[in-house]
């Protein structure tokens, strides 16, 4: 089963793991709240820069969703102290929220499940090619991505 239809992402960002208070799932949608003064943070994509894939595993515990999210940033989109901030997914874990050009919202990872990444600044080999940061996510858990809704 492949559920990664969410194409034409046109916003994304992230909240570590740490930053919510709650978290559940009711109805197949993630019900979320951040502890405060905690925000979303938001990831200045590329156009086209967002690659996600979903692969479900069946096991004879249940099905388990392995999710990836491949992320082309704008370098000029983050200050260094936001960059420095996003490096940290490799070690706090996370959840990635992304919004399509129909307003769908789908939450990948989950308290219980963090999404861990890295963060590698790429470099085009050619004029024409696009420089950036390119930032992983991925994590394996219990659901699919989710609609969403914050408390």
């Amino acid at each position: 089963m492949n559920t990664n239809n969410i194409g034409g992402v046109i916003q994304a960002d992230f909240l570590f793991t740490d930053e919510i208070s709650l978290f559940s799932v009711i109805n197949h949608s993630a019900v979320i709240s951040l502890h405060r003064p905690n925000t979303w943070r938001n990831l200045p994509i590329t156009y086209m820069g967002v690659s996600p894939d979903v692969e479900a595993d069946d096991t004879q515990a249940g099905t388990l969703y392995k999710q990836t999210l491949t992320i082309r940033l704008k370098r000029t989109g983050l200050t260094d102290s936001e960059l420095h901030i996003l490096r940290t997914i490799n070690v706090r874990g996370c959840v990635v929220r992304c919004k399509n050009a129909n307003g769908n919202i789908r939450l990948y990872g989950s308290k219980e499940y963090p999404l861990l990444g890295t963060v590698i600044e790429k470099t085009g080999t050619k004029a024409s090619d696009l420089s950036g940061i390119e930032a992983t996510f991925s994590g394996k858990g219990a659901y699919p991505p989710l609609p969403v809704t914050e408390l």
